[in-house]
């Protein structure tokens, strides 16, 4: 039975696809003029004038070379008929849809054209089509990676190994499936555990179980994050199991700083569901996403996308901004920045780090003197062509006015070291770190340094565009903007201030 047969049986009976369709021509030769040759299977026009291409399969090794038909006949209608989507749909007809259906649903996620499947079923032992019926795309599926809801447990035996498996059954009862387990060793304390959840299918099974859990049980969801529900689910089902060791809330921040310690050390990466496959999810990359909360920490991100890659990219600016959020002065001129970037001629490489604790005081209480950088808020985005860094982006603190002494600010905001852990007297650690820096006198920043700015710009926004201000003045080989100094001068001009409240919080948290 030839494919033609079907093709002029099925011509003379349209209605067995949809209602209303009329022929136009059977084997229809596009027009041509790009290097590439098509003929339409059946082209027909429906009832609201839109032209139809028909293209008719009839095996499953010949499935699979529909698409690519289909991608060329719309693109041939678009630039010799110069029909647009509203003026052309497709329709997709075969006797079999095993190897079509993975690549048919994509095709009709991405494509801008209305896309149609249909199974045809023939009388027996003949061409002629006797019915049809639509096939629907497989439905998307959820994106799976780390979520910001982790928990520390370092178990009272020290068998890491043993508390994985202890954890697995536990999740079993309830079907959670993705789930990732950093093993964590110290020369004197107890080793841990540091589990991340991921992504919970919306409608999963696992939802519906730990819903009826919740019910039953009368959790307290009240902390339960908007973005996270089920997540935080499974994070408070496993807390109630009775779980014998020392257990902490975790968040991306603890993650980052055990990863960053010369005393812990990152031992084996446990996996459960879709991160079993180390191939798709290596370790360190896990790690790396896992202390961003999978790029939903409010305050660090670190990441790379080309600007060509429209997904990647919006996502790696969204990141960003989240990340930043807290800090208006660098999301606003990154965000311009970074479009000025994406509307460039030509494609980058962007590379990020975003690191906005808001919170200056933690960084004297826990960096002071020689790791003072690594706690300090810093901006630094790089834009790469051609494995050349062509511009590069760098937000920081600098001293822009009076000083206050830093013992006296921290005392006017904070009163003591008991209420800079609470988040200041008023309850909100970014309006009380508002107020400590303004005390201090100092502003966040971004520069810029590309090869027409060797020695560098200040980078404003007025009314949306980005203003680039050279240094007015160079002092000692140092560039200075609009009286604008660099923090470290601050420092270094009131060394012995800062090293007393360093101790003095130190000191307070150790005895607390």
């Amino acid at each position: 039975m030839h494919e033609d047969d079907i093709r002029d049986k099925l011509a003379e009976n349209l209605s067995i696809i949809e209602a209303g369709l009329t022929l136009v021509k059977t084997n229809f030769q596009l027009p041509n003029a790009v290097g590439s040759s098509g003929r339409v299977d059946i082209l027909a026009k429906d009832l609201t004038g839109a032209y139809v291409i028909i293209e008719l399969k009839r095996s499953d090794n010949a499935a699979r070379e529909g698409l690519h038909e289909l991608h060329k006949y719309v693109e041939l209608m678009r630039q010799q008929m110069r029909l647009g989507a509203a003026d052309v749909r497709v329709a997709l007809v075969s006797t079999h849809w095993r190897e079509l259906l993975a690549p048919f649903s994509q095709a009709v996620r991405e494509w801008s054209v209305d896309l149609r499947g249909y199974q045809l079923g023939l009388e027996p032992d003949g061409p002629t089509p006797v019915s049809s019926t639509e096939v629907h795309a497989l439905p998307p599926t959820a994106l799976v990676g780390p979520t910001p809801l982790q928990l520390s447990i370092q178990p009272w035996d020290q068998d890491l190994g043993r508390l994985w498996e202890w954890v697995n059954s536990r999740l079993d009862t309830v079907d959670v499936e993705n789930l990732i387990g950093f093993e964590f060793t110290h020369p004197v304390n107890p080793p841990l555990l540091y589990l991340v959840f991921g992504n919970v299918d919306p409608g999963s099974t696992a939802e519906m179980k730990l819903s009826k859990v919740a019910d039953d049980q009368e959790y307290d969801l009240s902390d339960a994050p908007a973005d996270f529900p089920t997540e935080y689910l499974a994070l408070y089902f496993l807390c109630q199991q009775s779980i014998t060791g020392s257990v902490e809330t975790g968040r991306p921040e603890v993650l980052q700083s055990l990863l960053q310690s010369p005393d812990w050390t990152m031992g084996t990466t446990r996996r459960r569901g879709v991160f079993r496959s180390e191939m798709i999810f290596p370790s360190q990359d896990l790690a790396r996403e896992a202390a961003t909360g999978g790029g939903l920490s409010a305050i660090r991100y670190t990441g790379i996308a080309r600007s060509d890659h429209e997904q990647r990219w919006d996502r790696f600016v969204g990141r960003i901004a989240y990340a930043a959020s807290a800090n208006p002065r660098w999301m606003s001129v990154t965000d311009r920045w970074l479009r000025e970037v994406a509307e460039l001629p030509y494609a980058m490489d962007v590379a990020a780090l975003v690191f906005n604790p808001c919170d200056f005081v933690s960084a004297f209480a826990h960096g002071w003197p020689d790791e003072l950088a690594n706690y300090l808020p810093g901006l630094e985005v790089m834009a790469i062509r051609d494995q050349r860094v062509e511009r590069r982006l760098k937000g920081c603190l600098v001293h822009s006015g009076t000083y206050t002494g830093i013992i006296d600010a921290f005392e006017t905001v904070y009163g003591d070291t008991i209420s800079w852990a609470l988040g200041g007297r008023l309850g909100d650690p970014i309006v009380s770190d508002e107020m400590m820096l303004e005390l201090v006198g100092l502003e966040y920043a971004v520069f810029e340094w590309s090869p027409d700015n060797a020695d560098g710009v200040l980078l404003e926004l007025v009314d949306g565009s980005l203003v680039r201000r050279p240094p007015d003045e160079i002092e000692g080989g140092t560039p200075l903007w609009h009286d604008r100094r660099p923090l470290p001068d601050l420092i270094t001009a009131h060394q012995d201030e800062f090293a007393a409240l360093a101790a003095r919080l130190r000191k307070d948290i150790t005895r607390a």
